[in-house]
C-alpha cells in the first residue's frame, strides 16, 4: 500500500533510524509540492533525497541521473565515494551536483542536493519496492520538533496524510549529518548529525571546514536542511543555560512575564538542587530529566524529552548547554538545542 501511494505521487511517513521521515517520489513535482504542504515547509529549504541498495558509489548515481556528471571533479568523486564506502546506509548526507532526474523543486531551487542511504531495512525495502528516489524530511510541520514515533507523526500531521508507518522508536534520534564537498574536494560541515564530525573527517583525511560551500555561493538560500537559525522548537519557550549562569538565567525568565512552572533538561552539570538555589519563591520545579551518560543515549532521548515537556504542565523549558560539545554526537545536540531555542534568544 505504501508504494503504491508514493508511486501514485502521494506522501507516507516512515520510519527511518535518525527520525521519522515524510516520503515521497523526488523525482515527481507534484509528490515534492505536498510534502511541502503538509509540512508547512518553505519552499527554499531544500529536501533530502534517500536512495536504494544500488546507490554503491556516485557513479551509479550518476547511472541513475540523479547526480550531474559534468558538474563533478576528479576529488569531489574521490572523497564522495571514500564516505559511501564507510558510512552508507547510515546517518550521512552527501550534497552532490544535481542530476537531471530530479526537479529543482526538490533542492529548493538549488544546483546541488542532499542524498543518503538510510540504514533502516524497511525504509530501504520501501525504496526498492517503488524503484524511486525518495525525499523524506522529517515527518512534523515545519520547524516543529522532530518525531522519533509513529506516535510523534500522528500529533502533528494527522489529516494531512494519508499513511503513517509506524517502525517503533528512531534508533538515532536526530536527524543525519550533512556535508558538503568542494570541487578541490574540501569537506564541508553544513549540519551536526548522528555520524560524528571526527570520524568523517578520518575516512576524507583532511579536517571538516565550515561555512557555506563554494558549490551555491551565490545562492542565499540555505544549502541544506536544518540550516535556518530556528529549529526543531517546542511550542513553549526554550532556554539554553550554561551551569555557572544560573543567575542570569533566572534574569531570563523574568524577561517572559509572570512564570510559575519551570521544566528542566541537564546532561549532567546543571544539579536540580543548584538550580532551585536560583529560583524566586513563587517558582517550582515541575520536572528533572537528566540525560546523563553517552552522546549516542542523550541524542536518542533528546527530542522524545522536548515533546514530553512540551506537552507537560510546565511554562518555560530550561536545557543545559551540554559541555562536551565537541565530539561524538554532542555537537548534534548542541545544535538542536541552539536552534530549538533561537525565537527566546537574541541573534548573534
Amino acid at each position: 500500500m505504501a508504494a503504491d501511494l508514493i508511486k501514485r505521487g502521494d506522501t507516507v511517513a516512515v520510519p527511518t533510524e535518525t527520525v521519522y521521515g515524510l516520503a515521497a517520489d523526488a523525482t515527481n513535482e507534484v509528490a515534492i509540492e505536498r510534502i511541502y504542504q503538509a509540512k508547512g515547509r518553505p519552499s527554499y529549504n531544500p529536501l533530502i533525497v534517500h536512495v536504494g541498495r544500488q546507490a554503491r558509489d556516485v557513479a551509479s548515481l550518476v547511472t541513475l541521473d540523479l547526480v550531474d556528471q559534468a558538474a563533478l571533479t576528479a576529488a569531489s568523486i574521490r572523497v564522495a565515494d571514500r564516505l559511501i564506502e564507510a558510512f552508507w546506509p547510515g546517518p550521512l548526507t552527501i550534497i552532490l551536483p544535481r542530476g537531471k532526474a530530479l526537479p529543482a523543486r526538490v533542492a529548493g531551487g538549488l544546483a546541488t542536493v542532499g542524498f543518503r542511504m538510510p540504514d533502516h531495512s524497511g525504509f530501504l525495502d520501501l525504496i526498492d519496492a517503488c524503484g524511486l528516489p525518495l525525499a523524506a524530511p522529517s515527518a512534523n510541520r515545519s520547524n516543529r520538533i522532530s518525531p522519533t514515533s509513529a506516535e510523534h507523526v500522528l500529533a502533528e500531521l494527522n489529516g494531512r496524510i494519508p499513511l503513517i508507518l509506524d517502525g517503533g522508536a528512531a534508533r538515532v534520534g536526530v536527524e543525519s549529518t550533512i556535508v558538503a564537498i568542494d570541487c578541490d574536494g574540501a569537506l564541508r560541515l553544513l549540519r551536526p548529525g548522528g555520524t560524528p564530525g571526527e570520524q568523517i573527517a578520518e575516512v576524507a583525511g583532511s579536517p571538516l571546514l565550515h561555512g557555506p560551500s563554494k558549490l551555491n555561493s551565490t545562492a542565499e538560500a540555505p544549502e541544506a536542511p536544518g540550516m535556518l537559525r530556528e529549529h526543531y522548537a517546542p511550542a513553549k519557550p526554550l532556554l539554553l543555560i550554561r551551569p555557572e549562569d544560573c543567575r542570569d538565567a533566572m534574569g531570563r525568565l523574568h524577561d517572559l512575564g509572570p512564570v510559575e512552572r519551570i521544566a528542566v533538561i541537564s546532561f549532567g552539570s546543571l544539579p536540580c538542587d543548584s538550580l532551585e538555589w536560583h529560583l524566586d519563591k513563587n517558582m517550582t520545579l515541575v520536572d528533572f530529566t537528566l540525560l546523563a551518560g553517552s552522546d549516542t543515549a542523550a541524542a536518542n532521548q533528546l527530542f522524545q524529552t522536548l515533546r514530553r515537556l512540551d506537552e507537560g504542565d510546565a511554562q518555560v523549558i530550561l536545557a543545559e548547554y551540554p559541555r562536551q560539545a565537541e565530539s561524538g554526537l554532542w555537537p548534534a545536540i548542541h545544535d538542536r538545542l541552539t536552534r530549538a531555542s533561537a525565537r527566546w534568544s537574541k541573534p548573534n
